[in-house]
């Protein structure tokens, strides 16, 4: 990760860390966290060309998906088809549906080994924003990140349960 990060730098295309509030006491982070940030960012936008499949496949285009509201635009083949790889093909067979399964896959183990863990660890470091930009105080849920293995409708895993916090009462 040291070579890439260097590398990075030295390009010159800082992108969106070219003009960050370095040094501001705001930030919180100790060095290795920053870096473990900035890794799994970096890891994250490689990864999302694997997610981009799935507008492929489904005959959207990115960013802006056609398929999300209303079906999918492309035909259904029963048949073999051409689907092997993303691209080039006009119905989507079962070539098409395992790539679709296998980057769902991705993601759920992107999200569960990465993207959950380095929130609650950066989190951490900013309790003290917790009670920032609430607006009203009214929340709503309809919970999210089941433990490993359980699925999304087995309640008693959610990590955040399905409810609603009503004048920031967390007793009800």
């Amino acid at each position: 990760m040291k070579d890439k990060l260097q590398r990075f730098v030295a390009s010159g295309q800082l992108g969106i860390f070219a003009n960050g509030y370095w040094g501001n006491p705001l930030y919180k982070l100790p060095p290795e966290a920053n870096l473990m940030a900035v890794a799994h960012y970096l890891d994250a936008l490689a990864w999302q060309r694997e997610v981009v499949k799935l507008h492929a496949i489904f005959g959207g285009k990115n960013p802006h998906p056609n398929f999300v509201v209303g079906g999918a635009p492309a035909a259904i083949s029963v048949g073999p088809g051409s689907m092997g790889s993303v691209g080039g093909a006009t119905a989507i067979n079962m070539n098409g549906l395992e790539i679709v399964q296998n980057v769902i896959r991705q993601m759920r183990s992107f999200v569960d080994e990465v993207y959950l863990p380095d929130t609650l660890a950066i989190a951490g470091f900013y309790k003290d924003w917790f009670k920032k930009g609430e607006g009203v105080g009214n929340f709503l849920t309809y919970g999210e990140f089941p433990s490993e293995g359980k699925s999304i409708n087995d309640l008693a895993s959610l990590m955040i349960p399905r409810g609603i916090i009503l004048d920031r009462d967390l007793s009800r």
